[in-house]
């Protein structure tokens, strides 16, 4: 293996093991009683991936656009949002940039309106 494919290796590694390490800090956020044993780990873990210049981010609550880093997992259906909207309704894995390049695209679930409804309301 040659020192390039190596970094590489290394670096998908890196980046598979921050999403696990985000998925972490998921969990504890949802306890009632988050231990600090859990949170000086994460805390530790965050570091560590900042330090070698990892970012991990999180795109619950934006707004989706079709030229983001991520890949759509399901679309559930919200009539309360404007047509044309589409928002992140939950991360399913982070987009992780390493040296600010994406090196893993990120997974979730929107909330949009659906085209369907828009359409009948038209035609009545």
């Amino acid at each position: 293996m040659s020192p390039k494919e190596t970094i590489e290796c290394q670096i998908e590694q890196l980046s598979e093991l921050s999403i696990e390490a985000w998925r972490l800090g998921q969990w504890l956020s949802k306890l009632d009683s988050q231990s600090a044993i859990g949170r000086h780990v994460l805390r530790k873990y965050e570091k560590f991936f900042q330090d070698l210049g990892f970012e991990i981010l999180d795109m619950t609550g934006k707004t989706y656009d079709p030229g983001m880093a991520l890949d759509i997992i399901d679309s559930i259906c919200d009539n309360t949002l404007e047509s044309g909207i589409e928002i992140i309704d939950e991360t399913i894995s982070p987009i992780v940039v390493y040296q600010e390049q994406v090196v893993k695209h990120g997974q979730v679930v929107t909330r949009k309106r659906s085209e369907v409804l828009e359409q009948t309301v038209v035609e009545e």
